[in-house]
């Protein structure tokens, strides 16, 4: 389960204050009382000791939650970095590649949700070093360092 997922779902499921501090995810009942706590850098580490976890009216889906975060693998928490890959100067010289045919066009970026007009747009590492693996008298390797690689914003 993916941090960002962990906390929208306990927020859905708690309704309740959800805060990021130093190493830990605590959930908070609406009277500011400790429920409990998800470690974010260790495995398998989780807190649901606090009395007021018993005050919680879903406190098995807390529980259940909480437990399934902590035993995510720390590799699987956080999100893949996703890029744009500007491979020429100005507004059309994105890479698009055509989700029917594979190919690829360098274009302005279409980055318009999920549809995307029938092109991919945003690549992870992996992702692009498929298309690269195709195309590879023309495509740079991939390197996260170079000004063509842009970190998607909304990670």
């Amino acid at each position: 389960m993916k941090t960002k997922e962990f906390i929208r779902k306990m927020d859905d499921v708690a309704g309740a204050a959800i805060a990021l501090l130093g190493t830990g995810i605590h959930i908070y009942s609406f009277d500011g009382k400790k429920v409990g706590w998800v470690s974010i850098d260790e495995f398998g580490v989780v807190d649901t000791s606090y009395p007021a976890l018993d005050t919680m009216k879903n406190k098995e889906e807390i529980v259940k939650l909480m437990f399934e975060y902590a035993l995510t693998p720390l590799s699987k928490r956080e999100d893949e970095k996703k890029y744009y890959v500007h491979l020429l100067p100005g507004e059309d010289g994105y890479l698009n590649v055509d989700l029917d045919s594979g190919k690829v066009v360098a274009n302005f970026l279409i980055d318009f949700g999920l549809s995307n007009y029938g092109y991919k747009v945003v690549f992870t590492e992996e992702e692009y070093n498929r298309v690269q693996n195709r195309y590879s008298e023309y495509l740079p390797k991939f390197d996260e360092n170079d000004k063509r690689f842009e970190l998607v914003d909304d990670q």
